[in-house]
């Protein structure tokens, strides 16, 4: 598991190369990486794969290309799988020691074809999520389907939802109609939730023989309306994250909305007043410019990529879901650092490994990862990166 360049008491100035110290700062334990983040915690941005350029290049993450990422899923083992919607693939960044990346399904081409992930097709595909048993599942929204990776030896794709066109109908996977999907999330029990986001609404995927399809949140009809999840307005949705309790959570234009976890399924807005800005706070206070993606951490916090303000903010699990930038300067660009000085470029989404550390799909066609840990020393020199 990676681990954050910040940690024990050591105050040390790094010349080029990382000393005995360095040992020490990797023995935190995975109650410190859960902790990082809140206030006090010294956060470090860096670049694990991805020249900048746009491309189609597989290899060491420092040479890897890609070609506008956007969605993220990490697995138990770390390993981190990328939605590159532009050029219609999955590509899979390896948790080994040069962040190998690789086509992980799809040709390159567009299309729509089941069957060996290095022969199946799909068409800009977004949304992605991992369930218990490794099998990943994509939001192909150009397809309007919902899609299966198999965690078999020729990760088999096969389409679990959706007839291919557009449309807004229930029902049995096979015969049910999306406009749009374009992201995932799995709960406990296998079952999966879409925001289906030309229809306005939260769709839901059961994990039952037939796939069944129902709406458990949003009338279809676009507007911002609160209250139980049959009444509810949407506009627009994109990107979804689930709690440990399942409780969901969507982006609807510059507001965070809740879908409980209860027999109404009641929508409230958690954060954003609506209005495109950039400000801090209490969460009815806040404010967010054009978010695009997020994830929440085993104490429901929630972290949103920012697009339009190059940042990633965190909502807190607390009375007032308090909102802080944890990284990112607000101008766009690309710098590696602390948080606070790191830059980023229309950051398109965010996941979490099981450590708690955060990676980014940013615009400028690189996957980044933010790090943190406790402060407990004096601040020290990074060594010189070797993506700066």
């Amino acid at each position: 598991m990676r681990k954050s360049w910040l940690g024990q008491s050591c105050a040390l100035i790094f010349i080029g190369a990382l000393s005995s110290c360095a040992a020490q700062r990797a023995q935190r334990t995975e109650a410190s990486h859960h902790r990082a983040f809140e206030a006090g915690t010294l956060i470090e941005v860096s670049t694990i794969a991805g020249t900048g350029f746009s491309g189609m290049v597989n290899g060491p993450g420092v040479l890897a290309q890609f070609y506008g990422p956007t969605g993220l899923a990490v697995d138990a083992m770390g390993n981190i799988y990328v939605a590159d919607p532009d050029i219609h693939l999955i590509r899979h960044i390896a948790n080994d020691a040069d962040r190998t990346v690789t086509t992980f399904a799809g040709t390159g081409a567009e299309g729509n074809l089941n069957g060996p992930g290095v022969t199946a097709t799909f068409t800009h595909p977004h949304g992605l999520a991992i369930d218990a048993a490794g099998n990943i599942y994509v939001a192909d929204t150009g397809n309007n389907q919902i899609r299966r990776i198999a965690n078999d030896a020729t990760r088999t794709v096969s389409t679990i939802a959706g007839t291919g066109a557009a449309g807004n109908m229930n029902g049995p996977g096979a015969t049910a109609q999306f406009h749009h999907p374009n992201g995932i999330a799995i709960d406990a029990a296998g079952n999966i939730y879409v925001p289906d986001h030309a229809n306005h609404q939260i769709r839901r995927i059961a994990h039952d023989a037939d796939r069944t399809v129902t709406t458990i949140a949003g009338t279809g009809v676009a507007g911002n309306m609160n209250g139980p999840g049959a009444l509810a307005t949407f506009n627009f949705i994109r990107g979804i994250a689930i709690d440990t309790v399942g409780n969901l959570y969507v982006i609807d234009g510059n507001q965070i909305r809740r879908i409980a976890h209860d027999a109404d399924r009641t929508v409230s807005t958690i954060a954003g007043t609506g209005a495109a800005g950039n400000m801090n706070g209490p969460g009815v206070l806040a404010q967010f410019y054009g978010p695009a993606g997020l994830t929440v951490d085993a104490a429901s916090n929630i972290y949103v990529a920012d697009a339009g303000n190059s940042q990633i903010r965190r909502i807190a699990h607390d009375a007032d879901r308090t909102v802080t930038t944890i990284a990112g300067t607000g101008g766009h660009g690309h710098a590696d650092g602390l948080g606070t000085r790191a830059q980023f470029t229309f950051p398109m989404n965010v996941a979490m490994d099981a450590a708690g550390n955060l990676y980014v799909s940013d615009s400028n066609n690189r996957i980044r990862l933010i790090t943190g840990a406790e402060e407990e020393e004096e601040l020290m020199v990074k060594p010189a990166s070797r993506y700066e």
